[in-house]
């Protein structure tokens, strides 16, 4: 892996700019039911709260699966319900 100035992080010799996880921040922080931990290389996501919270797990540096978590986020079990 290289650092790209312009972009940030780039796999050596795919041209795949590592931007998922600025994704799933952005996500996170739109959200007053979320929380992002980044610690020792390993991002988790926590949703909701009390017995009901869950939480997502991926390696910092593993574009999809935090792209899943994205998906999920945005539009799967735990996407936010749509204001009647």
């Amino acid at each position: 892996m290289r650092i790209n100035p312009t972009y940030g992080f780039s796999r050596k010799g795919t041209g795949i700019i590592m931007k998922q996880l600025g994704n799933l921040v952005i996500i996170c922080a739109k959200r007053e039911d979320v929380a992002l931990t980044l610690e020792k290389g390993i991002v988790t996501v926590f949703v909701g709260s009390g017995p009901d919270r869950t939480h997502f797990d991926a390696r910092w540096d593993d574009d999809k699966k935090i792209n899943d978590i994205s998906f999920e986020l945005n539009h799967g079990r735990y996407r936010l319900a749509e204001a009647a």
